[in-house]
């Protein structure tokens, strides 16, 4: 929705796939497995506090990205950026992965240092100045990527802070999930590009 060019499939039937595909390996598919794994007992609470009930999630999420990356790494119907994205993912699930293994890491702000990031390869490296916002029925809208740059920053911020005030993590492990996400997209940006 910020850039139809970028993110532009020609092809309807493509477009369609791509939906498909990305909405259940992304969404659908990790939900499923959750539901799956709480009613067998193997994890205990739907938060996960337990870092070991964390593995098997972790595992089956970072099993399902790298499926998907796979799959749309040499299409050329799938926008790059898409695939840096995707690929930044994968990376941050299988270090959070690694990493769960040895102590808890807050996977909130591994998933808001990995937007952060993505906002700004968006901004700095493909030097988009504004964004389009296109909404069905509302319009198309054209946003300075400073403003959603700062957005998302502040939004990080406040997933970090409410992890700490709910006591659900210490402060290390939300700079840590911070800058594991942060990273593993600039990694990625780095190996795609």
């Amino acid at each position: 929705m910020f850039n139809p060019y970028m993110f532009q499939i020609a092809d309807e039937k493509a477009k369609v796939t791509f939906y498909i595909y990305s909405i259940m390996s992304i969404v659908v598919m990790p939900l499923v497995v959750i539901v799956i794994l709480k009613q067998v007992d193997i994890i205990k609470t739907w938060s996960m506090e337990n870092r070991m009930e964390r593995i098997g999630p972790l595992l089956i999420v970072g099993v399902l990205y790298l499926w998907l990356f796979i799959n749309y790494k040499n299409t050329s119907s799938v926008p790059v950026i898409f695939t840096i994205f995707l690929l930044g993912s994968v990376i941050s699930v299988f270090v959070s992965f690694f990493i769960n293994n040895f102590t808890k890491i807050s996977l909130h702000t591994v998933g808001m240092g990995g937007m952060v990031a993505a906002i700004i390869i968006l901004r700095f490296s493909l030097n988009y100045e504004t964004l389009s916002l296109n909404l069905p029925f509302f319009g198309s809208y054209q946003i300075n990527s400073y403003f959603v740059l700062l957005f998302s920053i502040i939004l990080a911020g406040l997933v970090g802070t409410f992890r700490l005030y709910l006591g659900s993590h210490t402060k290390d492990q939300v700079y840590f999930g911070y800058i594991v996400g942060f990273l593993a997209q600039i990694l990625a940006y780095k190996i795609v590009m």
